[in-house]
């Protein structure tokens, strides 16, 4: 096609919760709103904060509502959309979207198909979940154009795990917005807050979290732990705070709006996860100079390198993470230093400016020419 005239993009999201994902897709209909050689449609499948923003920005966002419409009725109404817009490309982020981008193969004009993988669900699934899984995988890789991991660990997964070509694959590493920087941890604080954000879903295990918590308030009654975030695992995780008695050391935030106050509310993040592809939390808190202790998992040591922009946890033993948490605590010169240099890792290797320049690149290789260097 002609480089010098618009492409039409559509980006396909749930838009459901606000989560890393959600964030990531956010980001980039914001960077790609501002490329004059981009024409930009974002259809998601809910109201709510994504939506909000996207409009906020000027985005041309199309709400196609998964709680009042059958899925029929959903895909009649994307399609009609497809029709008029008459998309280059379509850039879907999850099961569903990625089965309602396939229609787009079915019009004269076929767009390009394009869907980022942000992560794997881990541990026992339901036949059901299996079966989506399944179907999802072969859609991906006979129907899309292009795959996105936004970790070497996910594209690996994907070549040697469920056979994906080679060829369809790219590692884009999610990018963010730099923050002006906070004050770090302070001397003789009453309180010590330890955080954590995320969908309060089985694969972040935030039970795990609730029994370190346990285990630190037992040993330094300054430390308190806080979780922002909704989800279904939402009532066990208050059942085990009862149990251990942590009513006032653990609190749930629910889901929150202003994440930059709940930044320069922590003194250390902490990550608990099973799973991870490249955790936007992870990268904020970094940003604003947060010491992130995180498992060794998934994507986490493409951003992490122990002792040096993070702590890497290589035990899911609560006591032994515990202690290592307690000890940290005692040497708070390092902890600066660390926050430090995780926050110059941000900066160099983690901009929102680098994410997009790369999936504009996918964009222009697919559609049949190189990007010209401005």
């Amino acid at each position: 096609m002609n480089p010098d005239k618009p492409k039409r993009i559509i980006l396909l999201a749930s838009g459901d919760l606000w989560a890393g994902a959600e964030a990531v897709v956010y980001h980039l209909a914001k960077g790609l709103q501002k490329e004059p050689s981009i024409n930009l449609m974002v259809v998601l499948l809910n109201k709510g904060k994504l939506a909000e923003l996207c409009l906020l920005e000027g985005i041309d966002t199309r709400v196609i509502d998964e709680t009042r419409y059958s899925f029929p009725q959903i895909a009649w109404r994307f399609a009609t959309l497809i029709k008029g817009f008459r998309p280059h490309i379509i850039h879907s982020h999850r099961y569903k979207e990625n089965l309602l981008t396939t229609l787009g193969r079915h019009f004269r004009h076929a767009p390009k198909l394009v869907c980022t993988v942000h992560g794997f669900s881990e541990g026992h699934k339901k036949l059901k979940t299996r079966i989506t899984s399944i179907a999802n995988n072969a859609i991906l890789r006979f129907c899309f154009d292009k795959i996105v991991a936004v970790s070497n660990d996910i594209t690996y997964r994907l070549v040697r795990e469920r056979s994906f070509p080679t060829h369809k694959l790219v590692t884009i590493h999610n990018g963010i917005e730099i923050p002006s920087l906070r004050n770090q941890f302070k001397d003789n604080k009453k309180e010590i807050i330890i955080g954590s954000a995320g969908r309060l879903v089985p694969v972040k295990d935030y039970k795990l979290m609730v029994s370190i918590a346990n285990k630190i308030c037992k040993k330094d009654s300054r430390v308190k732990f806080i979780l922002a975030g909704e989800g279904p695992e939402k009532d066990n995780i208050i059942s085990r705070i009862k149990d251990y008695g942590l009513d006032g050391k653990f609190e749930l935030l629910g889901h929150v709006d202003n994440m930059e106050e709940f930044y320069t509310t922590i003194d250390i993040y902490l990550n608990t996860s099973i799973h991870e592809g490249i955790p936007v939390t992870i990268l904020e808190a970094m940003a604003h100079a947060i010491p992130v202790i995180a498992p060794n998992v998934g994507g986490i040591p493409e951003i992490i390198s122990h002792g040096k922009t993070g702590y890497l946890m290589t035990t899911r033993d609560p006591d032994a993470i515990a202690d290592f948490i307690n000890e940290l605590i005692q040497h708070k010169e390092n902890l600066r230093t660390v926050a430090r240099i995780s926050r110059e890792k941000i900066e160099k290797d983690f901009s929102l400016d680098s994410m997009v320049k790369a999936y504009l690149s996918v964009y222009e290789n697919i559609l049949g020419y190189t990007r010209r260097t401005q």
